[in-house]
């Protein structure tokens, strides 16, 4: 008998092609994956997080603060040069609601395997996301447009039983 919830590797999956697809229709820019390791410090971003009774899952965006002012220009319908007249609070929020699209998208492309699902509230993050002993984490990096950016995704409890 397999334990219910969904893989690692479909949450991947489902985060690049929503990444793709919101990155193209909020930011109007491509992604590019690549293979680099993820920087470890330097980093803003924001998390949102995908619960029902099966998954305990987060997903999160981050990048330097000079690329989360640009990602936010953009999703304000600025100029990227106009970035750095954005206040904190205009960069946390537009990270936060792209995230939360992301995820609102990852949630409709998981629906079959976890009808359950629903959304939590962003959360800022400045500096790297680490899981622990109880979750599995995968880090893509990529660029949106010309932004380095990581794309994460934390699987909570249920899949790290699976993995034992």
């Amino acid at each position: 008998m397999t334990e219910p919830g969904v893989h690692l590797s479909h949450w991947v999956e489902a985060a690049k092609i929503c990444m793709t697809d919101v990155s193209t229709s909020s930011l109007s820019s491509g992604v590019r994956y690549c293979s680099d390791p993820p920087p470890t410090s330097g980093l803003w971003g924001s998390l949102v997080a995908l619960v029902s009774g099966q998954n305990v899952t987060c997903v999160g965006l981050s990048s330097t603060p000079e690329g989360c002012r640009k990602i936010a220009a953009a999703m304000l319908c600025m100029e990227p040069e106009d970035a750095e007249g954005l206040s904190h609070d205009d960069v946390r929020d537009s990270i936060g609601e792209f995230v939360n699209i992301l995820a609102g998208a990852m949630k409709t492309q998981l629906i079959d395997r976890d009808p359950g699902l629903t959304l939590g509230l962003p959360l800022f993050i400045d500096g790297m996301y680490e899981s622990d002993s109880r979750s599995l984490t995968a880090n893509v990096v990529c660029d949106v447009g010309e932004i380095r950016c990581v794309l994460t995704v934390l699987v909570g409890a249920i899949e790290r039983r699976r993995a034992a």
